[in-house]
C-alpha cells in the first residue's frame, strides 16, 4: 500500500498553527540564505538536527525547499516533523524500500489545502503548462553529492484502476524496460514536454494525494540531468 497523507484543513486549527510556525521556525534558521556556502551550512545543521536526514530538495524557482529524510517505516514521518516532534504536515520523506543508488526512488509529502505554500502542495500548480515550464527543475543535494532533475511528466495515478503506473518500481530489467516507463509516464502527463527515454540517469518521483480522493496520487516524474 502506498503511503501519502492528505490534509484538508479548512479552519485554523490549532495543530496546524504549531505546525506553520514549525515550519517558519525551520525556514528561518536554515534556509535564510540562499548562497552556496550557507546552503552546505544549512545541510551541515539538518544532519545534526536529524540523523534521517538523506538530502535537501530544492527547486530552481523557490517552489520547494525542504529536507529529505527516511524512516525505518512509511508511518513515522506523516505526522512527525522533521524535528522529531508532532505535527500534521509531517516531513517529505523516501519509501523505506528506497536505497539512495536505486536508479528510481520516490518522495512522499503531505498535500495541506488550506496552506498552498507548505510541503508538496505546491506540486498541484505543476498541472497548469505555463507553472510547469517555470518550476520543472530541482536539485538534490546531500551535502557531498548534487543531483539536477528535470520533471518530464505530471499525472493523476489512480491506484485503484488496474493500469495504475508502478511507482513502487525501484529498478528495470533491461533499457526498454526503462523506456516503457518513461514513455507510460510522459503520455499520462497533464503537461506537455519534450518525450524523453533515455537509458541513463536516475529518475526521482515526487508524489502527494489528490483533493478528497484517497486512491488518486499526484505523481511528478523527474529525470536526472546529465552533464
Amino acid at each position: 500500500m502506498i503511503v501519502c497523507g492528505l490534509l484538508q484543513y479548512r479552519q485554523d486549527t490549532h495543530p496546524l498553527k504549531c505546525a506553520r510556525a514549525a515550519q517558519k521556525q525551520l525556514e528561518t534558521v536554515i534556509f535564510e540564505n540562499s548562497e552556496n556556502e550557507a546552503q552546505e551550512d544549512a545541510i551541515a545543521q539538518m544532519k545534526l538536527i536529524n540523523p534521517d536526514f538523506r538530502t535537501f530538495l530544492a527547486f530552481e524557482s523557490g517552489l520547494i525547499r525542504l529536507p529529505v529524510v527516511q524512516g525505518t517505516d512509511n508511518h513515522w514521518y506523516l505526522d512527525h516533523l522533521f524535528d522529531g516532534t508532532e505535527g500534521v504536515i509531517g516531513t517529505l520523506f523516501f519509501d523505506v524500500q528506497c536505497e539512495m543508488d536505486d536508479p528510481v526512488r520516490i518522495i512522499y509529502g503531505h498535500s495541506v489545502f488550506s496552506e498552498p505554500t507548505m510541503m508538496f502542495t505546491p506540486l498541484h500548480q505543476l498541472c497548469s503548462q505555463s507553472f510547469f515550464e517555470q518550476n520543472r527543475i530541482f536539485t538534490l543535494d546531500d551535502g557531498e553529492t548534487a543531483e539536477t532533475y528535470e520533471i518530464i511528466s505530471v499525472f493523476i495515478n489512480d491506484e485503484a484502476l488496474p493500469d495504475a503506473l508502478d511507482t513502487r518500481i525501484r529498478c528495470f530489467a533491461d533499457d526498454d524496460a526503462r523506456r516503457a516507463f518513461l514513455h507510460d509516464a510522459q503520455m499520462r502527463s497533464l503537461v506537455h514536454s519534450l518525450m524523453h527515454e533515455e537509458t541513463e540517469g536516475r529518475i526521482i518521483i515526487l508524489q502527494t494525494c489528490m483533493d478528497a480522493q484517497a486512491e488518486q496520487r499526484l505523481c511528478a516524474v523527474a529525470l536526472e540531468k546529465k552533464g
